[in-house]
């Protein structure tokens, strides 16, 4: 290439272009340089580098120039590194991305340099990082929301749960029943899309806080077991299981929620054969195993699996309500937990989840097991005793009494705790149990209410207690003798039992 040809390339370059010799004095520059900088060429050639950059890096950078020209190779700043300016002739700054690149010709070192001004990028880069910022504050505005709005949201699906119950056991009528079951269907499926969407809404607030426990292992998985049997069975389907009798440090409802998800979602997309839950246990690693002979995943499906409100559209079914977030939350939750999680499906053939817990969060100590466990009874109770219901939601508590009474209970109401107290002292030696929501009001939970209760009496008075938030309300209730915690909305015939075992 002709030299003057060369020339005019470099001077009609988009960049501001310069040469400089080794002791950062300027040699060439193009026309860009003008513009940018306000200089012609003809005042910057024989001038220092430092005259086109602010006072306060001029000295600093006569130190970076020299261990260049110790090391030259070539080097971007600027942008996205550490910010750095330009000075004009007017003593006006200015961002600017600079690369440079050493040249040699035998001994002699030159540095080119190639200046931009990055005024707009680094305006338009403010602007994403402000408009991200907006956006995650609105998302953790809405997820605290939606965390700390659980209890209201649960409420009126709690009293059609009781009034569907008592409904359902006020006709004979089989077509009645029949219109009532299908109802009771929608209502289990609404509970269990707001139960997940309060959940990742909880998680993805930062409200939810890891309280590391020691957990007994084989109790744990024990309950999670008989918790699905029943599902299981009306499925036709085989239910597999290996525990290793070990102890694991972790938040216990954290990780009953994990296996929860891992376990009703196996159960949901598998029709036929069997579902396993495993811990496995060796000196090298411990696992837990989810595994099923579902419909499994496809291969182009499977790096989303675990995104919020994605659903696969092969294995969508009427019968498989759900809105995408069961695995989002497993996710969420290993991640708090500091678990590895694996995934290996093929479709038709089933799914295995594989959890890895780190070794220094498992032991062979033995641990008690929960003392509380009863065996179910009939649930019945002595002529002329009570069960004190404990409710601030007058609807629910109306709804309790109602379903209470059908299955043969007396019953007392009391809306905050004050009444449930004046109702204690009148009735002491006559009340059988507590049914009580946990947040009665703001300066009591049940949980309060009852243990003082159980003081004034001198009596373990057994108690049932409802939640929306059974993260703050199973670690304060576990504490607490002859009591069950059940999750709002409650299944009519879980509360039964729960009564039937506290009473039996």
């Amino acid at each position: 290439m002709q030299p003057e040809i060369a020339n005019l390339l470099l001077q009609q370059a988009p960049d501001a272009l310069l040469l400089a010799d080794r002791h950062g004095k300027i040699q060439f520059t193009n026309a860009a340089i003008t513009s940018l900088f306000g200089y012609s060429p003809e005042e910057l050639l024989g001038q220092s580098l430092e005259l086109l950059l602010p006072e306060r890096y001029r000295g600093m950078h006569q130190q970076h120039r020299n261990n260049y020209v110790e090391r030259p190779a070539h080097r971007t700043m600027g942008q996205r590194g550490v910010p750095l300016f330009g000075r004009r002739r007017d003593s006006s700054e200015f961002p600017i991305w600079v690369s440079l690149s050493p040249i040699k010709s035998g001994d002699t070192l030159h540095i080119a340099a190639a200046i931009r001004d990055v005024t707009d990028w680094e305006e338009l880069t403010q602007h994403l990082r402000e408009a991200s910022e907006e956006a995650k504050k609105a998302s953790q505005t809405k997820s605290r929301f939606l965390a700390t709005a659980s209890h209201d949201l649960r409420q009126p699906l709690q009293v059609l749960q009781l009034l569907n119950a008592s409904l359902m056991r006020k006709t004979a009528d089989p077509d009645a029943q029949a219109l009532i079951t299908r109802q009771q269907h929608a209502i289990d499926t609404l509970t269990e899309l707001l139960n997940a969407l309060l959940d990742i809404s909880k998680l993805e607030s930062g409200t939810v806080k890891v309280q590391l426990e020691p957990v007994n292992a084989l109790q744990l998985l024990s309950e999670v077991r008989e918790q699905f049997e029943s599902l299981v069975a009306a499925k036709n389907l085989g239910l597999e299981t290996r525990f290793a009798n070990v102890s694991l440090l972790t938040d216990r409802v954290l990780i009953r929620q994990l296996l929860n998800n891992l376990v009703g979602n196996s159960i949901k997309y598998t029709d036929q054969g069997k579902v396993s839950l495993k811990l496995l246990h060796t000196p090298q690693e411990t696992t837990l195993e989810i595994t099923d002979t579902g419909v499994g995943i496809p291969r182009e499906q499977m790096a989303r699996i675990f995104d919020a409100y994605y659903q696969p559209q092969h294995a969508a079914r009427p019968d498989r309500p759900g809105v995408g977030l069961g695995l989002a939350i497993v996710k969420q939750i290993t991640e708090l937990l500091g678990y590895g999680i694996q995934v290996e499906s093929q479709p038709g053939k089933g799914t295995r989840f594989r959890i890895t817990i780190p070794n220094d969060k498992v032991t062979t100590e033995e641990l008690a097991t929960d003392q509380r466990v009863m065996t179910t009874r009939s649930h019945s109770v002595p002529h002329g005793q009570y069960i004190l219901i404990i409710e601030d939601d007058q609807a629910v508590r109306e709804a309790l009494e109602l379903t209470l009474e059908l299955e043969g209970f007396a019953t007392l109401g009391a809306s905050s705790a004050a009444t449930a107290e004046e109702l204690h002292a009148q009735y002491m030696d006559r009340i059988a149990a507590v049914v009580s929501d946990f947040h009665v009001d703001p300066q009591h939970t049940g949980v309060d209410i009852v243990t003082a209760l159980r003081a004034r009496s001198g009596k373990t008075l057994p108690a049932v207690f409802l939640t929306g938030d059974t993260s703050l309300a199973l670690r304060t209730q576990q504490k607490l003798t002859a009591s069950v915690l059940l999750n709002k909305p409650v299944d009519v015939d879980r509360l039964m039992q729960a009564l039937s075992e506290l009473l039996g």
